[in-house]
């Protein structure tokens, strides 16, 4: 826990041998630029906080491949881009190898139960497997640029849904009012 400090933290140096961290929270620390390219390294994660920091640039969707990643907060950074897509065949599989600019996951990050990454800069459609996470409890998108319909959620463990202030449209799913 780290968050709210004001003094400057060398993070990849701190971190490099943490291997096995399970938990990192640096909410509000005021950093400035890129993602920090040293988390993907770290894969036993189940809680990472970003928030209120000014990370910016492409989404940094190689989180998502974290096995097991419960609570993702990015909230209140500048990140920019589409969420990506979950490959659903051996083409879309293919060719993402082939792509440097691939936006795939390995697979539907199953473990999230709190996804929240309000006030960015995110654009494009909510991709199909956000509706499809067993575990998710609360998704916060709002403040964002997501365009398209909202669709139906697969299972019933939503209890928070934040989706105002983007360019959503009609119709609104119906078997969203049968959510807990």
């Amino acid at each position: 826990e780290l968050s709210t400090t004001e003094f400057p933290i060398d993070l990849p140096n701190l971190i490099s041998n943490l291997k096995s961290l399970k938990e990192l929270y640096l909410r509000e620390c005021n950093f400035i630029g890129s993602y920090p390219t040293f988390l993907p390294n770290l894969t036993q994660i189940t809680s990472l906080d970003l928030s209120y920091n000014n990370f910016g640039g492409q989404f940094p969707w190689s989180l998502l491949n974290f096995e097991v990643l419960t609570y993702l907060d990015l909230l209140y950074n500048n990140f920019i881009g589409q969420l990506p897509e979950v490959p659903t065949n051996l083409t879309q599989i293919f060719s993402s190898k082939n792509s440097s600019n691939s936006q795939l996951v390995n697979k539907i990050p199953s473990n999230l139960e709190y996804l929240i990454l309000s006030s960015n800069l995110l654009n494009g459609t909510i991709p199909s497997w956000v509706y499809i996470i067993p575990s998710l409890l609360e998704l916060h998108l709002d403040y964002n640029q997501f365009t398209g319909h909202i669709g139906d959620f697969q299972h019933n463990s939503l209890v928070a849904l934040w989706l105002n202030n983007n360019n959503l449209r009609d119709p609104f799913p119906l078997l969203i009012s049968k959510l807990v």
